[in-house]
C-alpha cells in the first residue's frame, strides 16, 4: 500500500504556444495515418486547439517546437480516450520549464470542464515514455464525499451541510473496477476538503465538539486530509455553490471556522 500524504492541489491553467505533427487523418476522426506520399496534415481537434492559442492550422507554418508540441497533445488526449474509453477535451498545455513540468490539462466531455480537471504528465520509465493522469482521483472523488457526509449524518442527524472535495492522490490508478464501498477508502486516499454547516441547525459548541470527533474519525480511518469545517451565520447555506464557495471563506459570513489537518505518513 503507498503511503498517502498530505496534498493541495493548485492547478495553474496557461495557455500557451502549442504546435507538432501530425499525420494526415481519416476524415470524420482524430485518428491518424500517413498517406502514400508522407504529407502531414493537422487533424480537426489539432486544428482547433492550434486556432484557441492563435496559432497557424497548417503543419507547413508551424514552426518546430509548434509541431512537436500539438503532436504532443493529440497523444495525450488519446492516451486518456484509449484507457478510459470516453473523450476528452483540451483545455491547456504548459511547456518544461525550470518552475514547471510538460502538461496537458484536459477535462472528460462527460464531464464538468470547471472541475474535472485532468492533468497528464510523463514519465521516463526503462528508457520509454509513461504517461500517467489524475482522472481516477477524480472518479472515487463523489464515493469520498459520500463517506464524508454519512459521518455528519450520524454524529448531527440529517442536518444540511455543503461539501467540496478534491482528491490529491490515491492507491487506486490501475485497478479494474473503482470501489463503491465506502471503508475501501480507508488507508487509501488523500484529500482537501471545504464543509460549510448551517448555525441555525448547530451551536457553537456542537460544531467546536464536531470538529474535535471528525479529526478522530479521519485518524482512526486512516483518511490524510486538510479540511476546513465552516460554521456560517445563518441564511447562507442555501447560496453556497462550488462556482462561489470561496466567497463564503470571509469572516463576515461565518461565526465559526476550524481546520483539519489528517497525516497518515506520520502515523
Amino acid at each position: 500500500m503507498k503511503r498517502i500524504g498530505l496534498i493541495i492541489v493548485l492547478i495553474s491553467i496557461i495557455l500557451v504556444g502549442v504546435g507538432g505533427c501530425y499525420m494526415n487523418e481519416d476524415k470524420s476522426t482524430n485518428t491518424w495515418s500517413q498517406d502514400k506520399d508522407s504529407e502531414l496534415v493537422l487533424n480537426q481537434r489539432q486544428k482547433e486547439i492550434l486556432a484557441i492559442n492563435n496559432l497557424p492550422t497548417t503543419y507547413q507554418d508551424l514552426d518546430e517546437q509548434q509541431r512537436y508540441y500539438i503532436f504532443e497533445i493529440e497523444k495525450r488526449l488519446s492516451y486518456l480516450e484509449e484507457k478510459y474509453d470516453k473523450a476528452f477535451g483540451y483545455i491547456g498545455y504548459t511547456s518544461p520549464s525550470l518552475q514547471s513540468e510538460e502538461l496537458l490539462i484536459a477535462y472528460p466531455l462527460d464531464g464538468d470542464r470547471d472541475f474535472d480537471v485532468v492533468r497528464v504528465e510523463a514519465q521516463f520509465v526503462d528508457g520509454e515514455v509513461k504517461y500517467q493522469d489524475n482522472y481516477t482521483n477524480i472518479l472515487v472523488q463523489p464515493l469520498l464525499e459520500g463517506y464524508l457526509k454519512e459521518f455528519f449524518d450520524k454524529y448531527l442527524g440529517e442536518v444540511d451541510i455543503f461539501i467540496y472535495t478534491v482528491v490529491g492522490n490515491s492507491d487506486f490508478e490501475g485497478i479494474e473496477e473503482l470501489p463503491t464501498d465506502f471503508s475501501a477508502l480507508d488507508n487509501h486516499i488523500g484529500s482537501s476538503s471545504m464543509i460549510f454547516f448551517d448555525s441555525q441547525q448547530i451551536t457553537i459548541e456542537q460544531f467546536e465538539e464536531l470538529a474535535d470527533a471528525y479529526e478522530a474519525w479521519g485518524t482512526s480511518h486512516q483518511i490524510s486530509m486538510l479540511d476546513q469545517l465552516i460554521l456560517l451565520k445563518p441564511n447562507y447555506l442555501n447560496k453556497i455553490t462550488r462556482y462561489n464557495y470561496t466567497d463564503y471563506l470571509l469572516p463576515e459570513y461565518y461565526l465559526n471556522r476550524k481546520n483539519i489537518i489528517v497525516n497518515t505518513n506520520d502515523q
